[in-house]
This record gives C-alpha cells, structure tokens and sequence, in this order.
C-alpha cells in the first residue's frame, strides 16, 4: 500500500492542524494535495482549519512581498555603500591634492606684517603642557635603550621614559616661574608661562607658522603688491581644489560638497542598515510564531524563505565592509512596540483572509 493511499485511508481521524500540515508541505513541494485531506473534514475542525489556512496565505502572499521588499533595501543600501566608496576615494584624492598643494607652496607675507605676527606670539601665554613635549622632544641625549619598536608607530622613546622626560621639564618650567625668570600667570594645572620670554630663556628664535601652508616665505614691504598678487593667486587655487562650495551670499549654507555628501551618507546608510536589519528580525519573529502554529513546520515557501536568507547574509556583509569605513552599525533585535507593530500588520491580513 502506498503513502498516500495510508494517508487517504487516515485522512477522516486527522485533526484539522494535521489536515493544513499536510497541505502546507504540498504547497511548499509544489504538488497537488490530497483532496481527502479536505473532503473528509468534520465541520467542527472548519473553523480552526480555515485559520490555519489563512496563516498560510497571509505568510506567503504579505510576508513574501515584504520579504521581497526587504531584498530591494538591501539592495539599495548596496548601491549606497558603492556611492560611498566613491565619496571617500574622491575625498581621499582631495586631501592629497590638498597635502600636495601644501607642501609645495609657501604663503607670501611682507617683514611688517611677518613681525607682527612674531610679536602677538610672543606676548601670548600658553599651558606648560604644550611646551614640555616640545622641550622633552628636543633633547638630544637619548640612550638607545630608550627606544622601542611599535609595529603600528615604529620605532620611538618608550613610554614611561618620555612621560619621565616630560615630567622633569616640567618642574624645570615652574621651578624657572617660581625664581622670577620666566613670566607666568595661574597655578597648578591652569599656569601658563609667556611665549617670547620661554623662547629667549632657552635660545628658542620665536617664529610663526602659516595656517594653510607649512611656512610663510617672507618678502620686504616694498614687494607688498607682489605678496597681494600672489596671496590671490594661491587662494584661487585653493578654491578650486578644496572648495566645493554653495554660494553663501544666494542664502545656500556653504559647504565640502564631498565631505558633507559623506557624513550625510554615512547616517543614511547606517539608518536603513539597522532599520532594513530590525525588519528582518520581526519577519523571522513572525515566522517563527507562525510555525509554532504548525507544529514547527516553515510555513514559508522555499523561494522567499531563500530570498530571506540572502537578504539577512546581505545585511551582515554591508555591515562588515562599511567597518573598512569606520562606519559600525551596532545590529539590535526589536524593541516590543516595533514587534507588535508588525504583528498587528499580519493579524490584520490574516483575518481578511
């Protein structure tokens, strides 16, 4: 006797969860059911049956479009990330060109205009903090024992003989404070010493630094023209390098085009990541509710249940590449209001089914 002769011959003791199994996995086998499975139902088991039947075409008709909607986002957020890649390469480019630019040119500035500078530098105070590395960092009575290889930083002073260092040039600076040589103002932690008067104390030549170049290149006063010219010049090349720029004055914010397209991207990407992630969860959720229904059969067909589980390998790669990126996406499961949302969408279309 065959399987399904055993199972005809069975078909009017089997309970109305057992009638809708069975049918079930036909559907997902792609064959014709039994016809007794229904024929030979009591009408006491319709109800229940009808509802199970419901599950079924709810999960394979709405949750199989939402699945298929779920691929799509993961598919957008691919194209997202490939945009992305493209911003940060064409930013990368930029700030080369930018270093380049930097290195290669030196600002223009007259001897009046240099010296006033030099002498609102020196006037400034500033934290001794900021000057015991640079004292500790200009020794030059290291010991090779003091060195050590970093494989990240390469080779440099180990870190407890230069925070030591710093610390003896420290109490070297307050000790010249407290004898009078040396200018300072506050205490503590807050005291800050005067600049000019540190560089003559230790035969330091005060000098100032371009804040777009690496150094300014000084000329006499009578070539001020030629500094304006060149000033000018420099700035053109500036914007048109760097400043991908909206024009402020027509009330547009002004910003880097690349940079700014960037961060905005970034918070698209990690939002829809997490979000299209959050639905994926409440989807397998659902399912996993649904199946309990059938006694934890799939109630999802095989080509969505697959479609699925592309999606979620999907997500999870496009997390580990935007890592590359520095942009981590932190996965979460549900919170129970987005969970019952999503239930009350299925229950809906169940019972319109």
């Amino acid at each position: 006797m065959s399987i399904d002769s055993r199972l005809s011959k069975l078909a009017p003791v089997l309970t109305a969860r057992e009638r809708a199994v069975l049918i079930l996995q036909s559907w997902q086998e792609d064959r014709p059911e039994e016809p007794a499975w229904r024929r030979t139902m009591p009408q006491s088991q319709a109800v229940e049956f009808n509802r199970y039947i419901a599950l079924m075409n709810a999960t394979n008709r709405f949750l199989a479009n939402v699945i298929g909607y779920l691929e799509r986002s993961a598919k957008e957020i691919a194209l997202r990330q490939a945009w992305l890649v493209a911003l940060t390469l064409w930013q990368e480019h930029l700030d080369e060109i930018e270093r380049a630019f930097r290195l290669s040119f030196s600002e223009p500035i007259t001897e009046s205009e240099y010296r006033a500078k030099v002498d609102a530098s020196r006037a400034e105070f500033v934290p001794v903090d900021d000057l015991t590395s640079w004292l500790a960092n200009d020794r030059n009575d290291w010991k090779e024992s003091d060195y050590e290889e970093d494989e990240e930083l390469g080779r440099g002073i180990k870190e407890d003989i230069w925070e030591r260092a710093c610390d003896e040039q420290e109490r070297w600076i307050r000790e010249q404070v407290a004898a009078g040589r040396l200018p300072g103002k506050g205490r503590g932690k807050s005291l800050k010493v005067e600049c000019g008067a540190f560089d003559d104390l230790v035969g330091h030549r005060s000098a100032v630094c371009s804040e777009d170049f690496l150094s300014y290149r000084v000329l006499s006063d009578d070539q001020a023209e030629e500094v304006e010219a060149e000033r000018k010049r420099l700035l053109h090349l500036q914007t048109v390098m760097g400043d991908w720029s909206f024009d402020a004055d027509e009330g547009d914010l002004k910003l880097n085009f690349p940079g700014v397209m960037q961060a905005r991207l970034r918070e698209a990407i990690a939002h829809d990541l997490i979000s299209t992630w959050v639905e994926v969860r409440c989807m397998e959720i659902i399912l996993d509710e649904v199946a309990g229904e059938f006694g934890g059969v799939d109630p999802l067909k095989p080509a969505p249940r697959e479609k699925l589980e592309d999606t979620k390998r999907s997500l999870l790669n496009h997390q580990q590449q935007l890592e590359v990126l520095r942009l981590v996406a932190v996965f979460r499961d549900p919170l129970p209001e987005e969970l019952e949302e999503f239930r009350g969408f299925f229950d809906a279309v169940v019972a319109r089914e």
